[in-house]
């Protein structure tokens, strides 16, 4: 009973949380432009909209986020291993909380970083602590299922998140009659944030496994040393698995921060300005993912999980590169499409594969060292990709556009990746409890 509780729980709150901010990123770029004087009046009442002039400060939003994501995925992973995953889950949807009413308030770019960076520690604190509390509590057999049923209720919310955040946009000028830009697409924060009220309440009703709580009991020294503890028990296959796996998660977080800091620039400026086809896009890329994030991992569960993230890892790698080519709707929804379908198929699977070589005394740690470079690499992308993109904006390099140097890059740091991956990385003959 536990078992579901613990998993129905989990989904419902990665939903709640990822629908708020799947609603809000579709806002976010039209609130910095407002707050930076560029957009004065909706968008959809202007001939065209230079989101170039936002993309440094998107840039530096979406690192301030992923690096204290990353310090705080760390130190959380190693506190649910000591003290408990579901007091530190607590923590970090109060702060979600706390920051969400923050943005209804908020009338400058500088303090939106801030507050993005304050909302990097509270993600750090609620995800990778939920994953590995998801892998213990449930059957190894299922597992690989359970982390792809978790991540589809994340891509559910995606998929509704912009089209909800649209429809908060259409509320608050409609009916509270916001017109202006800066209230038009500030109000929507405080409505979103409401949503991590429910995830409190059910956050409350979880039950850590027993086998999990012995583990908190007793005396415990914390420092440094602790905090490795266990990782020199390993195998040398599995040490190296890991650090290849630990790799993959630095150089994808680069990877995707360099795309996704001037993915949406890119879309607003060159192929859609209305933040409805904007939302659709989005939208119909979480459908995609939604549909192909559980066939793939119920086949990893009988098959194995390597082979599946390596075959899915492909054409997410193309998808990125062809991106700058697209000029129109369609071409670019096809290519989004891919995208979202090959990434949803390889994550969870790459977690499933994650926490079977993960001895359960140390995955807290595994889950949080994981998700801490994954997301130092994040803070890193955006710096490139938002700089490389103002610098090469209308330049020829090679005969191709300059904008094309980003997402060239981004997909060339994933294949390498991807061979590293395929040459070192090991599946164990017998899975981690």
């Amino acid at each position: 009973m536990s078992v579901k509780r613990n998993l129905i729980i989990l989904c419902s709150v990665n939903f709640l949380v990822l629908l708020g901010f799947g609603a809000f990123n579709i806002l976010r770029p039209y609130l910095v432009l407002a707050l930076k004087g560029v957009l004065t009046e909706l968008p959809e009442k202007v001939s065209s909209v230079n989101a170039g002039e936002a993309v440094i400060e998107l840039g530096l939003m979406m690192s301030a986020f992923m690096a204290s994501r990353s310090v705080m995925s760390v130190i959380s992973g190693y506190l649910g291993d000591v003290f408990g995953r579901k007091r530190i889950i607590l923590l970090g949807l109060t702060l979600y909380i706390l920051v969400g009413l923050l943005y209804g308030i908020c009338d400058s770019v500088s303090k939106l970083i801030i507050l993005r960076l304050v909302q990097g520690i509270a993600s750090g604190m609620v995800w990778p602590v939920a994953a590995a509390l998801i892998t213990e509590s449930v059957n190894i057999n299922f597992r690989g299922r359970a982390i792809s049923i978790y991540s589809m209720t994340g891509n559910i919310a995606r998929m509704i998140g912009p089209a909800f955040g649209v429809i908060l946009y259409s509320f608050t000028i409609n009916v509270l009659g916001f017109i202006d830009p800066i209230n038009a697409f500030r109000a929507p924060a405080v409505i979103i944030s409401l949503l991590s009220f429910p995830a409190f309440i059910l956050s409350l009703m979880i039950i850590e496994p027993r086998i999990v709580c012995r583990r908190y009991k007793g005396s415990h020294v914390y420092n440094f040393k602790s905090f490795f503890s266990g990782f020199s028990d390993l195998t040398r296959d599995v040490k190296i698995t890991l650090s290849i796996i630990l790799l993959n998660g630095f150089t994808n977080g680069v990877a995707m921060g360099i795309f996704n800091s001037v993915a949406t620039v890119f879309i607003i400026e060159y192929i859609v300005k209305d933040p409805s086809l904007l939302g659709s896009i989005m939208s119909l890329s979480a459908l995609a993912g939604l549909l192909s994030t559980y066939p793939a991992s119920w086949l990893s569960d009988k098959i194995g999980r390597k082979i599946i993230v390596v075959l899915a890892m492909i054409p997410a790698r193309f998808s990125v590169m062809v991106v700058p080519f697209a000029r129109d709707y369609f071409t670019l929804m096809l290519i989004f499409l891919v995208r979202a379908a090959s990434f949803n198929v390889s994550m969870p699977v790459m977690r499933a594969l994650q926490a079977d070589i993960a001895p359960r005394s140390i995955r807290g740690r595994v889950f949080g060292l994981q998700e801490a470079l994954s997301n130092l690499g994040f803070f890193f992308g955006p710096l490139i990709g938002s700089y490389l993109y103002y610098v090469l904006k209308g330049s020829v390099i090679l005969g191709f556009p300059g904008i094309v140097i980003p997402f060239f890059i981004s997909g060339v740091i994933s294949f390498l990746t991807l061979i590293l991956f395929a040459i070192f990385v090991r599946e164990p003959i017998s899975i981690a409890p």
